[in-house]
């Protein structure tokens, strides 16, 4: 009599072999899901009729999708991808006194595969305005107290003023770091400061 264990082994190895078969598929073509990867941390300056925006740069990102809504919480894509290493965007042609807000996220894309991108960046209110000096009166003596220091004097509504940038013209000939200073008018305090390096703008540019 012949082992019926014997007659059925090849059955038990046709499964074993189905089961390999199929782990091996599922290791081999099967795609785990993964979180998206946080998205850059985002800055932004507004100016006149205008909004610059820069963040921090992403590990082996390719490009950057600028994205702005007009209200909190909804984005749309604007522009042409930013192609990696550069990190600032410049908007132009907005409405003054307009609320505009913006995400950024970053993205790796490859010819083999799709692209891949990370989560949006934290969420930025930027607010364009108008020139904020609307008439010059040249000629005028420095304060007491900051004798040596030349600049001018910048006359505020009943709303705070929030500094963001400091600079200054450049013009040819000028190479040394210069001091760039703030003062309360009233009390002489220095409010802030900064050193702008001279050597990197062309002449004309501020």
């Amino acid at each position: 009599m012949i082992d019926s264990f014997v007659l059925l082994a090849p059955f038990y190895l046709l499964g074993v072999m189905a089961l390999l078969a199929f782990v091996g598929c599922e290791f081999k073509h099967g795609v785990l899901p993964t979180q998206p990867l946080p998205g850059p941390l985002l800055r932004c300056t507004a100016a006149n009729q205008a909004v610059d925006l820069s963040w921090d740069p992403v590990t082996d990102a390719t490009e950057y999708h600028v994205k702005r809504g007009e209200t909190t919480g909804a984005h749309n894509p604007i522009g042409n991808p930013v192609l990696a290493p550069t990190t600032i965007y410049h908007d132009p042609g907005l409405t003054n006194g307009k609320h505009y807000y913006y995400v950024v996220s970053a993205a790796v894309v490859t010819g083999m595969a799709a692209a891949v991108e990370t989560e949006d960046s934290n969420e930025v209110d930027a607010l364009p305005l108008g020139p904020f000096v609307t008439s010059v009166t040249p000629g005028l003596a420095s304060p007491t107290g900051r004798a040596g220091l030349f600049g001018m004097i910048i006359r505020v509504g009943p709303a705070d003023l929030t500094v963001y940038t400091l600079g200054r013209g450049h013009a040819l000939g000028i190479t040394a770091a210069h001091d760039v200073k703030v003062f309360d008018a009233m009390t002489n305090a220095e409010l802030g400061n900064a050193s702008v390096d001279m050597n990197s703008p062309a002449a004309g540019d501020f």
